[in-house]
């Protein structure tokens, strides 16, 4: 029976296409590597499909594919067929400070040894503005925070982020973020964003982060550069996109 009921979905796609209705949707943006305009990177506008059967039954479908230009703009439109209503996302495809990485971790008397590092860690600093939109309007009242991924194996029991500052938007939506924390290695610091945008009535928030590339950490205090996060629309759904209700 099993067969026959895979057989059978297979092949009524042909009639599911017939009988879909065509539903179309259009992304802009603008993309930056280190502050400059990021050419010639790949976007793709795709409809998620959330199939039960990906690559049998359906997959993602693409509805529109392009580069940016010299300026790091893009834009994209597209349309697909489906008989419920399409869920369009955009896939972006860089190398921006994808350089080779090799991390080493050795490990030993790990536990109890807490105090010891604050002790002998040394002070790095970052910093970090950007502007939020809501729809198209300045999302004012974000709550936005700058931590230290300390990427901890035991979370809660040897160590936990680092909370470097916190503050939130502006009336035009923008923010400007700069603190230190005390570290062996050097820290690798991001940006969490927590925000109500087209949420609805559920409870907590919807939290993203975005990371800052490593030239711009500071030795000591006081960043002497600030890393640009760009302008980002809220009403978009971002990778690894959570929710929190403690912020």
């Amino acid at each position: 029976m099993k067969w026959l009921v895979l057989f059978a979905i297979v092949g009524c796609t042909t009639a599911i296409n017939l009988i879909g209705r065509t539903q179309s949707a259009a992304a802009r943006g603008k993309l930056r590597c280190n502050g400059k305009p990021a050419a010639g990177v790949r976007v793709k506008l795709y409809d998620s499909d959330n199939s039960f059967l990906p690559g049998v039954l359906d997959t993602d479908d693409l509805m529109a594919s392009g580069k940016t230009d010299s300026n790091g703009e893009y834009i994209l439109s597209g349309s697909t067929k489906e008989i419920t209503g399409i869920e369009p996302y955009i896939a972006i495809y860089h190398d921006c400070n994808d350089g080779i990485k090799m991390k080493w971790l050795v490990l030993f008397a790990i536990v109890g040894c807490t105090t010891a590092i604050n002790l002998i860690g040394r002070t790095q600093s970052a910093a970090a503005r950007g502007k939020l939109r809501c729809n198209g309007k300045p999302a004012a009242g974000v709550r936005v925070k700058l931590y230290d991924s300390d990427n901890s194996f035991l979370p809660g029991v040897l160590d936990t982020d680092d909370l470097m500052a916190s503050g939130k938007t502006d009336s035009n939506g923008e923010y400007i973020l700069s603190g230190s924390t005390k570290e062996i290695t050097g820290i690798e610091p991001y940006i969490a964003i927590y925000h109500d945008c087209n949420d609805g009535i559920k409870p907590c928030q919807r939290t993203f982060r975005v990371g800052i590339p490593s030239k711009y950490v500071t030795s000591g205090k006081t960043p002497k550069s600030v890393f640009d996060a760009g302008e980002l629309e809220l009403s978009g759904k971002y990778p690894n996109e959570g929710r929190s209700c403690l912020n």
